[in-house]
């Protein structure tokens, strides 16, 4: 499976507009507002002036100044979780009028129809319980109530969604090729973990599809503004969807899953009044699960050797639980394949050859000898293995392995989300971003992997 492109591998994701702050995108929706309630000041001052000028007491003007900011009509702003709000009040929840950006759109042939079966093409046959459906359910979700302006330009995900494909999905299936060649001559039981980019990712289960079941677990909603761009992932897989069809039903039974992550899940990132912080912790499987499916090997495809410590701080926990019982774990990066560059052959190898590739399971220390040495640059993070993960509290992301294996973590309250007004009530009004929250903060994080002990 491999398209055509209309950009660059090395395309970014654009906006029209930008704030240019570390790990954000710009919007225009939260500068509006801020006109809007320029606006309002200065009609406030307007009718003072008016007050004082026909000949008002000064008594009278500070009853008159305290009645238009102390009213019952003032709304606070507070934060919540962006999917919380994004489920009740629309995807696009304070852009409804604004577009995504898509890069790599493909000229292949496009059902819309298809978009409302992407969600059960990859619902997985026998590993439901490590399938996170949380960014399929976007595209088919209905909100409970529109809110704040420019509601009338709401349209349904599913109806704006659209397939990319980008040379960097093309070398990532071929990842995906190589890897269910390498594992599936092998008695070993081995699972992978793809945390590269989202769209990577996802064409890298494709890729892998004959040996591996596709297994989503991205726990996010796209967003116009958000810090991560998850539409993208959903993008790929609507390219990849006669793929996931057609493997469905010609996979072996037994096989095991391939973990789909978004290495963006937690981008870096400064808050701002333009940016909408859709980011999300991942969620492994705890070791009862892998005995259950009798799996002795996890291979992370992580998307650089250059990373010396490549287990991002969510995952590493349960990487290292998994491993101290019984788990050989190793991070595989993607420059360590290559396509060979000889005449007729566009498959991707480990090592860059058939002949290196031969050497992956002795490179890695999982059995056996190198048979051809790959080299140095293919073999960086050949000697790592998953470390204990240091507790901090101050960092407000520290992981913590539960007895099962599973991951669960406690993290700074405004991770993954975003500031509303909120009227008297409770009643959310409106996006707020950029404005300090208020003393009715409710905002709490945590979460879990699954029970598994």
């Amino acid at each position: 499976m491999s398209g055509k492109t209309d950009s660059a591998d090395d395309a970014k994701f654009v906006r029209d507009e930008v704030v240019m702050e570390p790990g954000i995108l710009g919007a225009r929706w939260w500068q509006e507002s801020m006109a809007s309630a320029q606006t309002e000041i200065e009609s406030r001052r307007s009718v003072l002036s008016k007050l004082l000028l026909g000949g008002v007491v000064v008594a009278g003007a500070g009853v008159a100044i305290y009645a238009m900011t102390s009213s019952g009509d003032e709304e606070e702003v507070v934060k919540q979780k962006a999917l919380d709000l994004q489920r009740a009040h629309g995807w696009s929840f304070g852009a409804y009028s604004v577009g995504l950006v898509f890069d790599g759109m493909t000229t292949q042939r496009f059902e819309p129809v298809e978009v409302a079966r992407l969600a059960n093409h990859l619902t997985p046959r026998a590993h439901v319980s490590m399938y996170v459906p949380t960014l399929m359910e976007s595209l088919t979700a209905t909100p409970k109530q529109l809110t704040g302006p420019d509601v009338e330009a709401f349209k349904p995900l599913n109806a704006v969604i659209r397939p990319i494909a980008t040379k960097s999905m093309e070398i990532a299936y071929g990842i995906g090729q190589a890897l269910a060649r390498l594992t599936s001559a092998k008695r070993e039981r081995t699972l992978i973990v793809a945390d590269v980019l989202g769209p990577e990712a996802v064409a890298l289960a494709a890729g892998a599809a004959d040996v591996f079941e596709p297994v989503l677990a991205i726990d996010n909603w796209p967003h116009p503004y958000g810090v991560v761009p998850s539409h993208l992932a959903l993008a790929a897989a609507l390219y990849y969807q006669p793929r996931f069809v057609a493997t469905k039903t010609s996979r072996p039974a037994g096989a095991l899953p391939c973990l789909v992550l978004a290495a963006e899940r937690h981008t870096a990132y400064t808050d701002s009044a333009t940016t909408f912080d859709n980011r999300w912790y991942a969620r492994l499987p705890g070791i009862a699960a892998l005995k259950e499916l009798n799996v002795t090997r996890v291979l992370l495809i992580v998307p650089s050797s250059a990373n010396r410590s490549p287990a991002a701080t969510d995952v590493s926990g349960t990487l290292y639980y998994w491993q101290n019982n019984g788990v050989e774990v190793r991070a595989v990066p993607y420059d360590a394949f290559q396509q060979s560059g000889q005449s007729g052959d566009t498959a991707v190898y480990y090592g860059g050859s058939p002949a290196r590739e031969e050497s992956f399971f002795g490179d890695y220390g999982l059995g056996e000898a190198p048979a051809t040495p790959a080299g140095p640059e293919f073999r960086l993070l050949a000697d790592w293995r998953p470390k204990a993960p240091e507790i901090t509290v101050s960092t407000g992301a520290a992981p913590v392995v539960s007895g099962s294996g599973s991951s669960s973590w406690s993290s700074d309250p405004d991770f993954g989300t975003v500031a509303v007004s909120m009227a008297a009530g409770g009643v959310i009004t409106a996006a707020a971003l950029g404005r300090r929250a208020g003393s009715r903060n409710r905002t709490s994080q945590s979460s879990g992997g699954w029970g598994g002990g």
